[in-house]
Formats: structure tokens, sequence, C-alpha cells
């Protein structure tokens, strides 16, 4: 009898094995691609300064250039370095896969704001936004193409990558805002007037009002473009996973873009309409998704001429709280494991 027992359960055992491996496979893979990213650090200017883990796409003996996208997260996705590609799943980018879906592969930025001092995305992180990636792009001078610079993030990033675009048109050649926290007006979406948008939102986010605020954004920026074919509204009518499964609430509308807008299984993603600027369906087949369409758009841009400049606020305010954030941020992330 006990033989027959043991063998039951090392069949029941056997059974059990695939499926958990494979979602450690999954796991792993994850974990794989964020240690291809390394950690580096823009200059203080003003109060702050913004640090990023960043992809690179070089290989030994190089001599090609690569678009640069920046990725920006949004609240509370930067509580700790490293945290913004671990709370989302925008290191897929990096995987030989999507990589592919370009010539030659493509830089990724993940910048965060100094969110363990209590400091999140703002008008006051504009300036040092701007010099990170200027930094940036310094350091990587002679492989980064400055003519295909993109900038995209959800909800706090995705008003981060409104203003940054709005603030300094010349530089991004393409944006992505997803669930922006933002109501650009008509003179603000001028300034966009010769750069396409892909603005993604869900239909019944709790966060971010798909009808009071991401609407009105699009129809700012679809009154005001020179490129209305070129841009894009995606509406996510019910939010899911890219396996098809629900998501943790309808703000999570970021998950259809860090698997470029396809399902995991290279399918249609599920509840999704895509519309362009001049209200015509689009639909998109598989693999050519937000990369490729990032990737075909150009810009003049040249840091060598850039006049742009942007004063650095300082914001006593947050001087002040500063500190206690710090503590406040300290004593949650110590006592968390207490209260699950």
């Amino acid at each position: 009898m006990r033989r027959i027992i043991s063998v039951f359960l090392s069949f029941c055992l056997l059974l059990s094995f695939p499926p958990t491996s494979l979602a450690a496979s999954a796991t792993d893979t994850k974990a794989i691609l964020r240690e291809q990213f390394e950690y580096g650090c823009g200059p203080r200017t003003g109060l702050y300064s913004v640090d990023y883990r960043y992809y690179s796409p070089e290989s030994n003996n190089d001599s090609g250039k690569y678009p640069l996208v920046i990725w920006v997260h949004g609240h509370s996705h930067g509580q700790y370095e490293g945290y913004q590609i671990k709370s989302n799943d925008i290191v897929n980018w990096s995987s030989e896969e999507f990589q592919s879906r370009t010539e030659k592969g493509f830089y990724i930025m993940a910048v965060r704001a100094p969110e363990n001092f209590g400091i999140s995305w703002g008008d006051d992180m504009l300036a040092p936004l701007k010099a990170s990636i200027d930094d940036f792009i310094i350091k990587n001078k002679d492989f980064v193409d400055t003519t295909k610079i993109y900038i995209g993030g959800f909800s706090l990033g995705g008003m981060m990558s409104f203003k940054m675009a709005i603030t300094f048109p010349d530089m991004f050649a393409a944006i992505f805002p997803i669930c922006p926290y933002i109501t650009i007006t008509n003179e603000e979406a001028k300034m966009l007037s010769d750069v396409p948008v892909w603005l993604v939102a869900g239909e019944n986010d709790p966060l971010v009002s798909y009808k009071n605020r991401v609407l009105k954004d699009w129809n700012a920026v679809i009154s005001t473009t020179n490129v209305s074919s070129e841009c894009r509204f995606t509406t996510l009518h019910k939010v899911c996973m890219p396996d098809g499964k629900s998501a943790p609430t309808e703000h999570y509308s970021w998950e259809a873009v860090t698997y470029d807008m396809f399902t995991t299984e290279n399918g249609q993603y599920p509840y999704m309409s895509t519309i362009d600027g001049n209200g015509e369906d689009v639909t998109l087949s598989f693999p050519d998704g937000m990369i490729s369409w990032l990737m075909r758009h150009t810009s003049d841009y040249n840091p060598d001429t850039d006049n742009s400049e942007i004063k650095a606020s300082i914001n006593i305010f947050n001087i002040i709280k500063a500190p206690f954030m710090a503590i406040y941020i300290l004593l949650r992330n110590l006592f968390r494991p207490l209260f699950g």
C-alpha cells in the first residue's frame, strides 16, 4: 500500500512540475532581462538629479547609431533605485525578440523621480530630467541617433512625457503617453503639431478619467497636429493583461504597451481598438506594433545646436518636505512585512 501511495504521490508531483517550471522560467527571464540594464545618473540640476537604468544595444567594435526610447514611470514606481524596471514589464523591450523589430536595436532609458525623498514628476523635474537625458546622450554620443529620440510613460509618467515634449518639442521624434494624468490645452498641443503622438488609455480607468482627461488630450492633439495620419489613439475597453486575464485595475493600460500592443501569443490584444488622427480604424498586424511605429519617425534634432533652456525651480516646500518623506518611506518599507 505504501508503495502504491508513493507512486501516486510521485505521479502527482510530476504532473505539477511543468506549470511550476514554466512560471519560474517566466520569472527568471524577466530577472535576466533586468540584469542587462545598467545604472546611470544625471547631474544635479537645481535641487534634484534623475537617475536611471538603461539598456544598451551596442556590440563590440560597433560603429552604428541607435534610437533612444525614454520610459517614464508612474506614481510610486520610483520608490527606490531600480524599482522603475521591476514594477512593470518595460524590460520586455530589451529582449532579443523586441529589439529585432528594429534594424539594429535601440537604447532604453528608464528614468526615475526621487520618490524615496517624496518627490515625484512635476514642473520642477523638467530641468533635471532634460539634464539627465542630455548627459546620457553626451556619454553615448558615438552611438545615440539623436534624430530618433522617443519618450513615453504611464499615469504621472504620461503627464511628464507630454510636458517634456511640449517644453522641448524639437527633441522628440514621437511620443507615447499612457493614461496620462494631465489635460493639455490647445495652446500646449500646438507645440506638438509636428510630433506624432500615440495615446493609450483604459475606457474605465478609475484614476485618470477617460472622458474628462484623455479624450480632451486627444481632441487637443488632433485639432492642432500637422501629422494626423501618423497619430494614434488606442482605447482599452476592458484592461487586461497580455495573457487575456483581467488586470488588477482598469488603470493598468501600460501592460499593453510593454508587450508592444500584442498578446503573449502575438495575437490581437483583447478589448482594444485603435484609430488615427483622421478617425480611421487602425489594425495592428504582428510584429508591427508600437515599436515599429516609433522607429519610423525621425526629427531634425541636433544637441550641438540645441538652444532650449529651462531654469530649475527651487521649491521651498519640497526642501522642507523631503526629509520627512524620506523617513516616512523608510518606516513604511521597514514595517510593510508586518502588515502584509
